[in-house]
């Protein structure tokens, strides 16, 4: 199983409240530009309103997986220097993440497809592909 595929919202710098953006929908009361902050986003990069994402109407924040990729982006790529630390850094750390976090999401089905009996074929040549991951 490929480690550090699931959010750790504790160690990125909120940038799918940043980087990402949305539109009024059923999923989001208001529109929301990429590189601009979600006017809920604290300081500390966590969310004013976590515990009420649903009564507010942000149902996709609630849905969202970033499956490690905020960490990965934040911790791994970026050395812990986040986007209003380095503003220079920004619009590219803002780029780079929902690539990781489509990467990560394909690691992931791809980790889950050795559980399944019809990969039993093919599953050592998966887990030789996916070991650089683990």
């Amino acid at each position: 199983m490929i480690r550090n595929l699931s959010s750790d919202c504790a160690s990125c710098f909120g940038l799918c409240c940043v980087a990402l953006p949305y539109g009024k929908s059923a999923d989001f009361p208001l529109d929301k530009d990429g590189g601009v902050p979600c006017r809920n986003l604290c300081s500390n990069h966590l969310c004013s309103i976590h515990d009420r994402l649903l009564d507010e109407g942000f149902k996709g924040c609630v849905t969202y997986e970033c499956f490690g990729a905020g960490q990965h982006v934040s911790q791994g790529i970026y050395g812990g220097r986040g986007w209003q630390e380095d503003p220079k850094r920004a619009e590219e750390m803002f780029a780079v993440f929902p690539i990781v976090q489509q990467l990560h999401e394909m690691l992931s089905y791809l980790d889950q497809a050795l559980c399944l009996k019809e990969t039993e074929p093919f599953r050592d040549k998966l887990q030789t592909l996916l070991r650089p991951w683990n």
